[in-house]
């Protein structure tokens, strides 16, 4: 597509300030009563919240308060960093590329970053994009080399770090959502495109798409309007921006608006950006084999309610955390984000959601399972480089992972099972015929990870 062309197409999506908006007000009491119980009950000083339905803003406001300690409101302007977010940015660059064969997705990363360690492996930059890779995680490398990331590595210093770190997976063969593999796109992009990823991100994206507020978040100091974090409202030092100067410096380093989230959304379903492939590869979810799929395609989520086939993504960093969800059928973008690590932004926006479709809220069971049925999703299971068991406990389901208190579900039907203390965290489990189950997904914080069962 034509940067050129980019504004002229999406110029009215938004309209100005003044104009009427066709919204029922009982719709934004719904909202406002949300927001503000997110604000009074749980302790998140403020939030912004956008709703769009096809092209059309019906709402865009902030609830609480962008900076508690000065009293500056949250509003439909407030910045916030949109963390993991960015890594669609990186995603959408890596496609733009491709569509003018600058690259190519199958490209070995060797071929782009010859001195990365591998370790024998062959990854693909669409492993990479997809997040199937198995490369070490940011967590895998603080666990081992805290004192040397609070430092700022260089390039060679963070490769090597990678040397001595075994792999969360083979290639290709799992599932993980990794800050280091769209770090490593990051790279490919800036050498593809022979400008820094900075420049590109700014001049190819942001400008054609009119982002006017949406900028790489500075490191040192803070923008009028820029949300703090979630901390003691008491606490004598003033509030900081915890973002990296590192490893955040490519792949979690954007600050933006919900007004702006929207229009991106739009962008992206309405191909501006990319063409109708690589919108397709983008938003489909990756197969890993054995029938299994990681819901997620490249830095989206992608699922179906019982109303629309919908794609979404969560994420956060330094204390933000950000909700942006497509409903296909409704044509329906809802933004929300918030100043708190803790914030329910997932929460929020599927009640968000139900209440601009008139649905009622979605109902959670807890559905009877027989001891006999109970037997079939017990056991031992991989998830990338964690052990992680299922077990019956007093006619219940339990989830455990290491170092993890167990979760007590409740069961919905279908194999589909919920935490009984967190209706966030889904489980879902792959069953064949009447034999026990092979795998499941599990979903925590919008992603998706995948558990195989261990003989």
């Amino acid at each position: 597509m034509l940067p050129f062309l980019v504004g002229c197409i999406l110029s009215p999506l938004l309209g100005s300030p003044g104009d009427p908006r066709p919204m029922a007000e009982t719709f934004r009491e719904r909202v406002a009563a949300l927001a503000r119980a997110a604000v009074a009950e749980e302790g998140v000083p403020g939030l912004s919240i956008a709703v769009d339905r096809d092209g059309v803003l019906l709402l865009a406001e902030g609830f609480g308060y962008a900076d508690p300690e000065h009293g500056v409101p949250a509003s439909a302007d407030t910045s916030y960093a949109i963390g993991s977010l960015t890594r669609q940015f990186t995603a959408v660059g890596i496609l733009e590329l491709a569509e003018r064969k600058k690259l190519s997705l199958d490209d070995d990363l060797a071929r782009w970053l010859p001195d990365f360690p591998t370790q024998g492996h062959k990854i693909t930059l669409r492993q990479l994009l997809a997040n199937t890779s198995g490369v070490p995680g940011h967590a895998a490398l603080a666990a081992r080399h805290a004192a040397e990331l609070d430092r700022g590595p260089t390039r060679e210093q963070l490769f090597a770090m990678f040397a001595d770190l075994p792999y969360d997976f083979g290639p290709g063969t799992n599932f993980s959502t990794n800050n280091s593999g769209y770090l490593l796109l990051s790279m490919v992009l800036s050498k593809a495109a022979e400008e820094e990823y900075t420049d590109f991100v700014r001049t190819r994206i942001l400008e054609p798409l009119e982002l006017q507020s949406t900028r790489f978040c500075p490191l040192e100091g803070r923008p009028l309007g820029f949300a703090e974090e979630c901390q003691e409202l008491s606490a004598e030092r003033e509030l900081e921006i915890p973002i990296p100067a590192s490893l955040g410096v490519s792949t979690q380093s954007l600050c933006s608006t919900v007004k702006d989230l929207v229009r991106w959304q739009r962008a992206i379903q309405d191909r501006v950006l990319l063409g109708e492939a690589s919108t397709r590869a983008m938003l489909t979810p990756v197969d890993l084999g054995d029938g299994l799929s990681s819901d997620y395609g490249f830095a989206t989520a992608v699922g179906e309610t019982e109303f629309s086939p919908f794609t979404a993504h969560t994420g956060g960093v330094g204390g933000f955390r950000v909700r942006l969800a497509y409903y296909e059928e409704p044509r329906l973008t809802v933004v929300v984000l918030a100043n708190c690590a803790t914030a329910p932004v997932e929460r929020l926006e599927k009640a968000i959601t139900r209440a601009a479709l008139d649905l009622l809220p979605a109902e959670v069971v807890d559905r009877r399972v027989d001891a006999s049925e109970i037997v079939r999703y017990a056991g031992n299971w991989q998830i990338a480089t964690q052990r992680v068991r299922t077990f019956e406990r007093e006619g219940r389901l339990w989830f455990e992972e290491p170092g993890e208190p167990a979760l007590a579900l409740m069961y919905q039907g279908g194999h589909v099972f919920v935490a009984a203390k967190d209706e966030k965290v889904r489980i879902t489990f792959r069953v064949s015929a009447d034999g026990p189950a092979e795998s499941f997904e599990i979903l925590r914080d919008g992603s998706t990870s995948v558990g195989k069962r261990m003989e």
